[in-house]
């Protein structure tokens, strides 16, 4: 009897998390912008102020980055040292991504790098919104032929151009246009 009212403990419990994730969309509570290392240690007005930042869709990215590096002036020096060591880490991985994908983007056909191209110059372009930014990938991308996004698929195997809606949920909501 122990065994079996622990188990169903157990299953009810599972059940319960399983359930509050979905109804999250998957998300795990504790994202990763709200693990920023540079945080480490400060007051919750430190944190809420940088949260307020991260959650602003409506700036763009340039207003989103000059935003963070305002935020970073206010930090204890403890914390701008975190920050500086976060940044040149984040900027090196970025570089290193770009330079990675220059060499693959060499192997696609032309009309592959013209979208590639394309897709860099608006991720590139900061005075757009995230939003508007992952709209407008999402037309390019829409309006390519089937081949050339797969093809261009092959060289971004985890960026998020691969993932349907539900990311790494199996693509809970893909629509049937983009199925891929």
């Amino acid at each position: 009897m122990k065994y079996l009212l622990a188990s169903a403990l157990i299953v009810a419990c599972l059940a319960i998390g399983t359930i509050e994730a979905h109804r999250r969309g998957g998300r795990i509570p504790d994202q990763k912008h709200l693990r920023a290392p540079f945080l480490k240690g400060l007051n919750q007005t430190f944190k809420d102020e940088y949260h307020k930042i991260v959650e602003n869709q409506a700036s763009t990215k340039r207003q989103f980055r000059d935003a963070v590096e305002k935020f970073a002036l206010t930090l204890p020096a403890e914390n701008k040292k975190l920050y500086a060591d976060w940044k040149e880490k984040h900027e090196s991985k970025a570089k290193e991504f770009q330079s990675a994908l220059a060499t693959k983007a060499l192997t696609l056909s032309p009309a592959a790098q013209d979208l590639a191209k394309k897709i860099h110059a608006l991720h590139e372009n900061l005075d757009l919104t995230r939003a508007q930014e992952r709209d407008q990938i999402h037309e390019l991308k829409q309006a390519a032929p089937e081949a050339v996004r797969k093809e261009l698929k092959s060289i971004l195997p985890q960026h998020p151009f691969n993932k349907a809606h539900g990311g790494r949920h199996g693509g809970h909501g893909k629509d049937k246009e983009n199925k891929e």
